[in-house]
């Protein structure tokens, strides 16, 4: 037997971590409060309206809204739909989407049963007759009258694609878990099977929810079944008071928050309690509003514009003013009207001459709407590189002058995409003097990273391996929005 070459020579592979994803910043959530998303699925995402057309009616305000957002162009990617819980709701099974649907097969039960756990106590179905059921609706209502016997309003309806169980009862102590095999009286044929109930059939169940007396509380539950989603509107059932606790909501977060309104007041310079002065007065930076006195979601089309915004692309950031909202009727106003919208920090789409537009593209606060959105992207991008390049080392990152210089290099890779995608130009400094930039300075790469040398380090920073504070200084890119032109004729 010959001796192993690795006796000589042993060559050990190892492999980094994946570097991490960086946040999406395009990803709007549509919040109704249609019965039509299960109680499992509190958040559906869609990548066209086909998709949105599956699982809600013409008429349902989560499509009129999801409708205006794909009707945007360039075509936005992906939307979020969820629910709200106005009511409090009962457990819900949802079985299995695999069954045969052949309704021979049901036909073929004149006895059947099947035992289910409902609220905590197991319910024994039995007497099921399906011999003249027309289609499964007639199969799901045959369940329903005998479990409604059991516990009242309990109810079954077939979905057109499962069966679904929802207890009569509402709150967190309302349950409906996986059907099993009968023990009732009478000698039923086992049907759990077959309506797709059981736990082999990969099923969902879920307890049921108190009221969500608060928007706060929607928006929490929301955030923790699923953080994904970066901006969302309400559909038009909400209240003003509910639209002015979700601006406070996501003023706390890396959110951006929607709102239309059809308010006359709005447009009235002389009243100060109307939503949009609302919004203003408390300087909320993350919140846009639309008036519009035609259309119910003109905001869906200014955000769908907006978060298709591709930040690793040359030159693709922009300014919501001038853009189009397909589907949406401009609004015909007055320029006393104008000024009271404008005054009051909310956007409108109305005509400038025979073109229509959205203006002027800004937050409540008067920020501009791409600049709070190409900072939380320059956020999550400085914090995504340094945090990735220290993830990913195989090998500690020193503590010395050239650990933190690796650092900054990695802080730099994401302020050079800021100008690349047009958030950040070079420019003139006039803000604070940091390391060699004084005010007044030109920024010729249109941002300066300084970090403070390690030996500057207090001891105490240095055993908690602490890297010296990174400071950078950015000029924005901006956007032009009006233009004045001066002509001089002589004849």
């Amino acid at each position: 037997m010959s001796i192993p070459v690795s006796k000589i020579v042993k060559v050990n592979i190892f492999t980094s971590p994946t570097f991490p994803k960086r946040k999406g910043f395009g990803l709007l959530n549509i919040i109704g409060r249609s019965p039509r998303l299960p109680l499992a699925e509190r958040i559906r995402f869609y990548s066209d309206m086909d998709g949105v057309a599956q699982d809600f009616a013409a008429t349902d305000e989560e499509y009129l809204a999801a409708q205006v957002f794909f009707s945007q162009s360039p075509a936005p990617r992906e939307l979020a739909i969820s629910r709200r819980f106005e009511t409090a709701v009962g457990g819900q099974l949802m079985g299995s989407v695999s069954i045969d649907q052949a309704i021979a097969g049901f036909n073929a039960v004149s006895n059947g049963g099947f035992d289910i756990v409902i609220d905590g106590v197991n319910r024994q179905v039995t007497t099921l007759d399906f011999s003249a059921a027309a289609n499964l609706n007639a199969v799901a209502a045959a369940v329903q009258a005998r479990l409604a016997l059991l516990l009242p309003g309990t109810t079954c309806v077939w979905s057109g694609k499962r069966f679904i169980i929802t207890s009569g009862t509402t709150g967190a102590t309302s349950t409906v878990t996986y059907a099993t095999a009968p023990t009732g009286s009478g000698d039923p044929v086992d049907v759990s099977g077959l309506l797709g109930l059981r736990a082999v059939d990969q099923g969902i169940y879920s307890a049921g929810s108190a009221a969500e007396t608060t928007m706060g509380a929607t928006l929490d539950a929301l955030q923790a079944f699923d953080p994904s989603w970066y901006g969302f509107v309400m559909t038009k059932e909400a209240t003003e008071d509910q639209l002015k606790q979700c601006a406070a909501w996501a003023e706390s977060r890396v959110k951006i928050f929607g709102y239309s309104t059809r308010a006359s007041n709005v447009q009235d310079a002389s009243v100060t309690a109307d939503i949009a002065s609302f919004c203003k007065t408390n300087l909320y930076r993350r919140t846009i509003g639309v008036w519009d006195d035609n259309d119910d979601y003109p905001v869906v089309s200014a955000l769908s514009r907006g978060f298709v915004v591709n930040f690793d692309e040359y030159n693709s950031t922009l300014t919501l003013k001038f853009k189009q909202l397909p589907g949406i009727s401009p609004v015909t106003i007055s320029e006393s009207q104008r000024l009271a919208l404008t005054g009051k920090n909310i956007n409108y789409y109305s005509k400038y001459g025979d073109s229509a537009m959205l203006a002027e593209g800004v937050m409540a606060s008067g920020t501009f709407f791409d600049e709070v959105h190409g900072l939380d992207w320059l956020q999550n991008a400085v914090e995504t590189e340094v945090f990735g390049y220290l993830y990913t080392r195989t090998t500690k990152v020193q503590q010395t002058d050239k650990g933190v210089a690796a650092l900054v290099q990695q802080v730099d890779v994401a302020m050079r995409q800021g100008v690349n995608n047009g958030l950040l130009a070079p420019g003139y400094w006039n803000g604070m003097d940091l390391g060699e930039v004084k005010s007044g300075d030109f920024l010729p790469k249109g941002f300066y990273t300084y970090a403070q040398p390690v030996r500057l380090q207090s001891q105490s920073d240095r055993q908690a391996r602490k890297a010296p504070p990174i400071q950078v200084i950015a000029k924005g890119a901006g956007a032009i929005h009006s233009v004045d032109v001066s002509i001089t004729f002589e004849r």
